[in-house]
């Protein structure tokens, strides 16, 4: 798993290049998490929403989940932890949580 930060649109910006989707103008220049996966033969590429990067990074680095949560939230208001979860443990790049008072 690799996380991609960039300042610009890059996600957007690869998949109108690849021909993912049609090349149009882009009208809101900000910039994109990118989540690369290969949880198989392929190589997935998903958008991660504002403040996810985050929040896997500290998970990564041995954040609990309320470091973790905490810090995305610091980083970004926008971040929903539920559907962070719904999203990265519906795509199997979270596949467990420990749950325990130490984990928590």
């Amino acid at each position: 798993m690799t996380i991609v930060r960039s300042p610009y649109p890059a996600l957007t910006i690869f998949a109108m290049s690849s021909g993912a989707v049609q090349a149009t103008p882009i009208e809101t220049w900000r910039g994109e998490d990118t989540l690369i996966d290969r949880p198989q033969y392929d190589a997935t590429v998903r958008l991660l929403a504002p403040g996810s990067a985050q929040f896997l990074e500290s998970l990564k680095s041995g954040a609990s989940l309320q470091q973790a949560a905490s810090m995305a939230i610091d980083g970004n208001p926008e971040f929903d932890l539920a559907a962070s979860l719904v999203d990265l443990i519906g795509s199997r790049i979270v596949t467990h949580l420990d749950t325990s008072p130490e984990g928590l």
